[in-house]
Parts: structure tokens; sequence; C-alpha cells
């Protein structure tokens, strides 16, 4: 009955978006009122799903395995916090799920904004009502997870082993709540195409949401990177894999538009380009989803599921595309701004360049991800892009931007002198000229990877060097030292600072990009009980292996001394498991962390009759930054956020 109830609820719901939708119509057009009815349905519609959801939750604590939805991914040895995470383990808990979260982001938008500007809240009722009509109809009328199943088995049949640790069941959440609070920003440019007011209030009223959507999904996309180099056992954490692309794109177009706001907050330009950046990253945040429920492409992230459910998601892709895009080119003549254009030699025109940047890394990942299923379904060809295509293509790229991003935060608006670009990049180009000697010396010699680390080095100087001129200033005014001048510099523009954080992590990041991938180490080596070989500058020796009974698996751990000039640095246990219900293998890698690099170690094979292994081993330099600088980039975002009053002129 349980379950029953929370059907209902999610009927309910879709019926309430109706009605907020009527009532964002009827406020806007003839009683504001209205608008309170329009409020009240995104808070019960977000209350019904959340309920909703709790039913499922409370069936798979349960095992209630007269529900399909539950037998299909559980089963009763599963651990108490997968039972609970299985809700988004498959493809109808997780819409349900993704529907749930964009109502919290609805309900909390029209209850921060209701007072402060309600210009705008018959369009954000409105958008977030029809967005929530959407889902719920996917999830309702083709991906129910509340059918029964008669008669019930006396099992279930197991949550995907790939999905049973610790980081999957936080991916996910983080994920969707990237993807959906790209919503709010969607929803105000929205309102100011329909309204024609606001068009430079908006961004001041959305940098906040922008960012925290932007942080959201660079947690999630990193959790999702991390669970892959931790479970796979392939040595890597980013493989170009379409799923994890389907992720990227958004964050790429999110990134661009967290720059873009700022020309247009000092400047009163690129107003019709940050609408469209909006539009766009909401967009692909459907698009991802997509890729990843429709069951179109094969991938360790992805749900299989009928074809009219993917169908349903396209649609609706196209109709927020063809509707938002629609709208701006007819109102797109009421956004052009008076001022002058920006000279070539400009703070706008480097940020305009950044931008570009972004907009054709995320093309040029579009294009590899979508490609094959082009190809596929055209002319029944099986084509693969895999990652040589997306580093030859997006690395370049890329490095040139970070040049950009280093220097265009230095300069200051509008027409800037040759003499102050020097300035700004003397010291920073001494330090990269140096960093690069040094890369070759320790054996960087390929022309990209060498290129990346010059331009990541130069960045990291332009910041410091900014940083230490800045706290010296702030000493001196204050006539105290410098550590305090650097608080003092850190905390009174926090928007800034947290910037140039969250750009040291990106840096950070390109550094560990080319140590653990340009420069990786990967070997495979058969060992007897006792044996020991070499791989680069450590030696491995495997000491026999032992049998563990795990809650709902049984696995081999293996024993295997790492040493380093002859001395043990440590000892790692991976496994080989098998999970008893779904009979499926799994490997459980183990590493150990140097200083400079961290020693993967995964277990190909066991033999049981002589006790001989074949292990997988991996050396991966400076692969800790890249998970470093992912840290940064969020304490960036966090601190940003952060920052002040909010200006509304």
């Amino acid at each position: 009955m349980v379950i029953e109830l929370g059907h209902l609820a999610a009927i309910l719901a879709l019926a309430l978006s109706g009605v907020g939708l009527v009532a964002s119509v009827l406020g806007a057009r003839w009683d504001a009122s209205f608008l309170r009815v329009g409020r009240a349905s995104l808070y019960a519609v977000a209350t019904l799903l959340v309920a909703a959801c709790g039913t499922l939750v409370y069936a798979f604590l349960t095992n209630d395995f007269s529900v399909l939805y539950v037998a299909q991914n559980s089963n009763s040895r599963l651990p108490t916090m997968y039972q609970v995470a299985a809700l988004w383990g498959g493809h109808e808990g997780s819409l349900l799920f993704w529907a749930t979260i964009l109502s919290f982001f609805g309900a909390l938008a029209v209850y921060v904004h209701w007072k402060r500007d309600p210009d705008y809240l018959p369009s954000l009722i409105g958008v977030f009502s029809s967005l929530q009509i959407g889902f719920l109809s996917l999830v309702i009328i083709l991906s129910s997870p509340f059918e029964r199943l008669i008669p019930a088995p006396m099992d279930g049949r197991d949550l995907n082993p790939l999905l049973q640790d610790p980081q999957m069941a936080f991916h996910p959440p983080f994920l969707f709540a990237g993807y959906t609070a790209f919503a709010v920003p969607f929803a105000f440019a929205m309102a100011v195409l329909l309204s024609r007011k606001g068009v430079d209030r908006w961004i001041f009223i959305v940098r906040r949401w922008i960012i925290a959507a932007w942080a959201l999904l660079t947690v999630g996309i990193a959790l999702g990177g991390h669970w892959a180099y931790r479970e796979l056992g392939w040595g890597g954490y980013w493989a170009w894999d379409p799923v994890e692309n389907a992720s990227f794109m958004p964050w790429l177009v999110g990134t661009a538009l967290l720059h873009s706001i700022m020309v247009q907050e000092q400047r009163k330009t690129f107003r019709v380009w940050n609408i469209s950046l909006a539009i766009l990253a909401f967009a692909l945040s459907i698009l991802g989803t997509f890729l990843v429920r429709s069951g179109i492409i094969s991938s360790v992230h992805a749900f299989a599921s009928d074809p009219s459910r993917g169908l349903f998601l396209l649609g609706f892709f196209f109709a927020v595309l063809i509707v938002a895009f629609g709208l701006l080119v007819v109102r797109s003549n009421h956004f052009a701004s008076d001022v002058e254009p920006a000279p070539l030699r400009s703070r706008e025109t480097l940020m305009l360049a950044n931008n570009w940047i972004f907009l054709v890394s995320t093309f040029t990942v579009l294009l590899g991800t979508l490609y094959p299923l082009f190809m596929d379904l055209s002319v029944e060809q099986k084509v693969t892009v895999a990652a040589p295509f997306f580093n030859k293509t997006f690395i370049p790229i890329m490095i040139v931007n970070i040049v950009l991003m280093a220097v265009a935060p230095m300069l200051p608006w509008r027409l800037f002198q040759w003499d102050r670009l020097k300035k700004v990049a003397l010291w920073p180009g001494v330090v990269a000229v140096v960093g690069g000697v040094v890369a070759v010396v320790l054996g960087v010699h390929k022309p990209i990877p060498l290129a990346g680390v010059i331009a990541a080095v130069f960045g990291i100087g332009v910041i410091l060097t900014d940083w230490w001129k800045m706290s010296g200033a702030r000493a001196r005014s204050l006539k105290t030292n410098r550590l305090r001048g650097f608080a003092r510099m850190a905390t009174t523009n926090r928007r800034r600072f947290g910037g140039l954080v969250a750009h040291l992590g990106i840096l950070v990041m390109a550094i560990g990009f080319v140590g653990s991938y340009a420069y990786q180490t990967e070997a495979q080596v058969p060992l007897r009980k006792g044996e020991r070989a070499k791989v680069g500058e450590y030696e491995f020796q495997y000491t026999g292996y032992e049998t563990i009974q795990g809650p709902n698996y049984q696995a081999l751990a293996s024993e295997v001394h790492i040493f380093k000039a002859g001395e043990q640095l440590g000892t790692v246990h991976p496994q080989k498991r098998v999970y008893l219900r779904s009979e499926m293998p799994l490997t459980e890698p183990h590493r150990l962390k140097t200083l400079t690099k961290e020693v993967y170690v995964a277990v190909g094979d066991i033999d049981r009759s002589n006790g001989n292994i074949a292990l997988k081993i991996y050396l991966n330099p400076l692969v800790h930054l890249v998970f470093g600088g992912v840290i940064m980039l969020v304490l960036g975002a966090l601190i940003s956020v952060t920052h002040g009053k909010r200006r509304t002129t």
C-alpha cells in the first residue's frame, strides 16, 4: 500500500505542476494574487515528490520485492547505504530523483526571490512548472518506479556491483543537483525574454546560482572520476566515455557563463550572449540525462531502457532549445547595448576569446560523442571515437585558454596598454621558462605536454605575483605584515579571490593531467607466490592471498609488498570480488601514495590451483594534483559565492 501512496503523490505532483503553470499565466496577465497559488503549487510539488521518493526508499529498506524497481535493483543482502542509494541506481528511480531535485530548486528559487524580485516570479513559476510537467509525465507514463511485480520473487536481482561504492552513493545526487540548479539561471533568462525587463539586473540576481550549479556539477564529475579511478582497475580517471562527456559539456558552458557575466556586469554588453549560454547550459544538462538514461550508448555509467523513453527525453531537449532560442531570436533586438564595442586590445576581447574557446571545446566533445551514434543510426556503420581524438583536439585548445585565463583577470577593462601587459607577464614568463627547463630535465619532452606545463606554470606565476603585490600593498596601507595583508586582500574581495583560487586549481590540475596521462607507466606482471618483479623504480613481491566474505560478495584479497631501493614502502591488498546474487566479478584495486606519484595495483587473475597471480601495475606521476586541484576549484567557488551583498543595478 505504501508504494501506491508514492505513485499517487507523483500523480498529484504532476497535476499541481499544471496548476502552477496556469497560475503563472494568470498572475502575469490579470491578477498577481494568482502567483501565490503558483508558489504554493511549487512547494506542494516538492513535498509530494520527496514523499514519493520516501516510499521507494521504504520499499528498498523493507525488501519489498513485489515492487518491480526494488526487485531489479536490490536484494536482501545489500548493505543499508546502497539500499538507499538504489533509489537512483536504475533508470526509473533516477528520473524520479531528478524531478525531485528540480522541484526543490524551483521551490527554493521562488522562496528566495519572492520579495526581492517580484517582476520575475510569473516566469520563474511558469518555467519550473513546465519543466516539472515534462519530467513527471515521463516518470508516470513511461518510466514509473511504482509498478508491482506479481508474484513477488523471494529475493531481488541486486544493485549493479559497480555502483556498490560509497562515492557512487554521492556522485549521482551531486551531478543531478548541478544539472537541475542550472534551471534557475535558465528560468531567469526566460523571464527576461518574456518580460523584456531587467536585461542587466538578472545577471546580478543569478550569479550565485550559477556558481552553485557549477560547483555542484564539479563535485559530481570529480566523484565520478575518482570512482572510476578507484574501482574500474584501469589506472585512469577520465576515458572520454560518452557519459563522462555528457556531464562535461554543461560544465564547459557553465564555466563560460561564469566568465561572461562579469563582462555584462561591468560593461553592460554580452546580453544576448549570456542568455544564450544560460539556455545552452541547461539544455545540455537535459541532453546529458538523455545520453545516460536512453540506453542509446554503451557505457559502464549508462542505463539501458526502451527507445520510447529516449525519444521522449530527446524531444524534451529539442523542445527546450526551440522554444528558448526561438524566443531569443524574436526578442533579441530589445537587448541591444548602447555601449561602444570594445577594442581588440581589451579585457573584454580576451574574455570573449575565452568564451569562444569553451564553446569550441564543447562542440568538439559533442561531435566526438554523437558522431558514432549518427553513423550507426544513419548508415549502420560502427565508428569509434576514442581518447586519442579528444586528446589531440581538446587539449591544444585548452592550453591556449589557460594562458588567457591567467592574463585576463589581471588587466583593466576597456583598452589596456602594452606596458601593463608586459609588466604583468614579465616575472611569470621567467618562471614559466624556468619551469619548462625543469620539466625537460625531469623527462617531459613531448611537445603538447611540455606546452601544457609551461602554460600552467605561467598561469600560476601570474596569480602568485598578483597576490604578492596586492598583499604587499594591503600590508603597507594597514601598516602590518604581509601575511595579514594577504588575509585582508582575500576577505575584502572574496569574489575575485575565490575566482583566482579556482583558476589556481585548474592550473594545478593541468600539471597533474600531464604527469598522470602523458607519463603513466603501465605493466602486466605474472607472479608466483614469494616472487618479485620490478616495474620502474619499484619492486613488487606477491606473498599470497586470502578469502574474505563480504556482506553480499566473496573476495580473494592478495598481499603485495612494494619496495624502492631495497626499502619496503608499504603493502597493498588488491581484491578480485564476486557478487553472490549477480555472480558478477569485479576488480577492487589498491593504491600506495608517495610524494610524487601513486602506485596503483589491480588483480588481473588468480590461479587457485597453484596460487599464481597476474597483476596490473600503473605508476601515475602527480595524479594527486588532479584531485587536489578539484578541491581548490570547489573551495574557490565557495569563497566566491559568499561575497558581499547582491548588487541589483
